[in-house]
C-alpha cells in the first residue's frame, strides 16, 4: 500500500507547535510579597514571564485601563524590574479613583503573551484576572472594565 503525502497534516503539525511554543510564554501574577525586595513590598502586584529562552529579547509594557468618572482613561506605567530576571513590580502610584485593570503585555521574539489583571478597592483580584498567549483586545479590557464595575470594583 502506498501513501499519499497530504499538504493538511503539515500544517496540523505546524499549528501544534505554534500553539505548544505559545503555552510555554506566559506571564503570572502574585502578590507583592513574593517579589522578595522590600522595597516593592507596598506595591499592587508583581508579575514574572516564564519561557522566554533568550532574556535579551523580553519586552513588557503595561496600561492602567479605567473608567474615573465615566470617562475612559489610558496610563502608562513603568514596571519597576525586580532582582529576578523576567520579574516586576505594578505600583500604585498611578491610580486615581475610578476603575481599573491593569493591561500587561510581554513579548519574547515572535512570542506573546498578555493579562489583564483587576485593581479592587483592596488591591489586585487575582481571581477574575485573565490570561492570554496574545495581547489582550479592546473589547476584553472594556469587558473587564465592566465586569469589575459591576462587581463593585472602585478604588
Amino acid at each position: 500500500m502506498k501513501r499519499r503525502f497530504r499538504p493538511w497534516c503539515l500544517f496540523l503539525v505546524a499549528m501544534f507547535a505554534q500553539m505548544t511554543n505559545a503555552q510555554q510564554f506566559r506571564l503570572t501574577v502574585a502578590s507583592s510579597i513574593a517579589g522578595n525586595a522590600g522595597q516593592f513590598k507596598g506595591s499592587l502586584f508583581v508579575f514574572r514571564t516564564e519561557g522566554c529562552a533568550d532574556p535579551a529579547a523580553l519586552r513588557v509594557t503595561a496600561y492602567g485601563e479605567g473608567l474615573v468618572n465615566g470617562a475612559r482613561r489610558t496610563v502608562v506605567i513603568e514596571p519597576a524590574p525586580l532582582a529576578q530576571r523576567g520579574a516586576y513590580a505594578i505600583s500604585s502610584q498611578w491610580l486615581t479613583p475610578g476603575t481599573w485593570v491593569v493591561n500587561l503585555t510581554a513579548s519574547c521574539k515572535e512570542l506573546t503573551a498578555g493579562a489583564l489583571v483587576p485593581i479592587g478597592p483592596q488591591g489586585f483580584l487575582r481571581d477574575p484576572s485573565k490570561f492570554f498567549a496574545r495581547k489582550a483586545t479592546s473589547s476584553e479590557i472594556d469587558e473587564a472594565l465592566k465586569t469589575l464595575l459591576a462587581t463593585g470594583g472602585q478604588r
